[in-house]
């Protein structure tokens, strides 16, 4: 079943992790919502995946993108004629390698559909986000184009992780700790959140909420079944969208009121 929204988000039905029905799940939605025609005309060569890699946990723990889910996008790509790159940086102090192996994404390597990127090398970007120099990782610098796969999950800061909150972990490892100290109080860390989305986002997202979290995330909550995939391009709509099927009245986030006076939201409404 697809559920079509404004701004071209898409929602499927996905009920289990499995490679081969994903890889048709996510052609599906690159399809419907012109993916393929808009790399064509921006003559995009190269394309940068960033999933939600927070640390290495059990697969069914449900705090990191499945794998399954971005060896699907990657191997897509791949066939199509792309670079793929995929690259995170955690927030624990994990070597990248074992991030990567000891959350099961190896085999998207082994294949030959995508090359690991350490978001940990120097030299990093500079970007300016609120008058503030931030150093991201240098790959934003290399790929001509770049997909935000989060892991659908609450968190006790942003109340949501999905579709914003994932490009956090575009800022190399140890940097992210720092911020988090600096912006302590949670009204500041989502400013931030929103100041750094302003600056540099995804060009298109797609969700892993086949299995989300619920309770203390982004870590310690529970697995959910949610069943579904969704892709689209304004990642504020997309957050929206389950905010609102997580029952989360969106009008009360002081950091929605802060998208919308940024200019970056302005409602999602059912097509």
């Amino acid at each position: 079943d697809i559920l079509m929204f404004e701004e071209k988000i898409v929602i499927i039905e996905q009920k289990e992790y499995e490679k081969d029905i994903l890889f048709e799940r996510i052609d599906q939605l690159f399809s419907k919502t012109g993916l393929f025609e808009e790399l064509e005309r921006r003559g995009v060569k190269s394309v940068l995946l960033k999933p939600n890699l927070l640390g290495i946990y059990p697969e069914g723990s449900a705090v990191t993108t499945h794998p399954d889910i971005v060896y699907a996008t990657a191997k897509i790509l791949s066939q199509r004629g792309f670079k793929v790159g995929i690259g995170d940086s955690s927030g624990a102090d994990h070597k990248i390698k074992d991030l990567f192996e000891k959350n099961n994404y190896n085999s998207v390597f082994d294949d030959g559909y995508a090359v690991m990127d350490n978001f940990e090398i120097k030299p990093f970007k500079k970007i300016n986000v609120a008058g503030k120099e931030i150093h991201i990782a240098g790959a934003f610098d290399r790929y001509d184009y770049f997909i935000s796969i989060p892991k659908l999950k609450t968190h006790n800061i942003s109340t949501i992780t999905c579709a914003i909150k994932n490009f956090y972990g575009i800022i190399p490892g140890v940097k992210k700790s720092h911020l988090h100290k600096e912006f302590h109080r949670f009204v500041d860390f989502n400013r931030f959140l929103v100041d750094l989305y302003a600056v540099i986002r995804a060009d298109y997202y797609i969700v892993d909420a086949i299995i989300g979290m619920e309770g203390d995330g982004p870590a310690g909550g529970n697995p959910r079944n949610m069943g579904m995939i969704a892709g689209g391009r304004d990642g504020c709509k997309i957050d929206a969208f389950f905010l609102k099927m997580m029952g989360v009245d969106i009008d009360k986030l002081d950091y929605f009121d802060y998208l919308k006076e940024k200019k970056l939201f302005n409602g999602i409404k059912k097509e």
